[in-house]
């Protein structure tokens, strides 16, 4: 067992025995317009509260498997989204997942091949998750939404 003294950052190559508590919190990004998402964002929670129509831009799947990020879209005020959001893949990258939508009318499934952008409109309920990351070809998305007409995977932009 290793010996550390509190100091960052600390590489550990045997077993470490932690006594106490261990903490960590994720860096949050808070956006109120147009962001292009960084290598070094991985792991964090994006929080986009829309002030116009707005594209959050994802990093290349490709050269990054194992990125990952969890962006939350919400109003301020709660309710509907006042403005639109849309999340896009590199060009010529798309989504595969599902966004879970608990209206009972059915989920958006991504299909793979060419859904590069996940649509929010102004239907869309306050409060959407969405978990992404590269498996080092695409982006897969599992996320949650009340209606997928409102909310869905799409070729286009919104």
């Amino acid at each position: 067992m290793s010996r550390v003294e509190e100091r960052a950052p600390a590489t550990f190559t045997d077993t470490v025995d932690i006594q106490g508590a261990l903490t960590y919190k994720k860096k949050v990004l808070t956006k109120t317009a147009n962001y292009t998402c960084k290598k070094d964002d991985s792991g964090a929670i994006l929080s986009v509260d829309p002030a116009d129509t707005t594209l959050i831009q994802l990093p290349a799947a490709a050269s990054n498997a194992g990125w990952n990020i969890t962006i939350t879209v919400s109003e301020a005020d709660g309710g509907t989204m006042d403005q639109k959001v849309n999340i896009g893949t590199l060009a010529g990258e798309f989504f595969d997942g599902v966004i879970w939508c608990s209206d009972g009318a059915g989920d958006s499934k991504a299909n793979g091949s060419s859904n590069d952008f996940i649509k929010i409109s102004t239907d869309s309920q306050s409060g959407l998750r969405f978990d992404i990351h590269s498996d080092g070809t695409r982006m897969i998305c599992n996320g949650f939404a009340v209606d997928a007409s409102d909310t869905m995977f799409a070729d286009a932009a919104g």
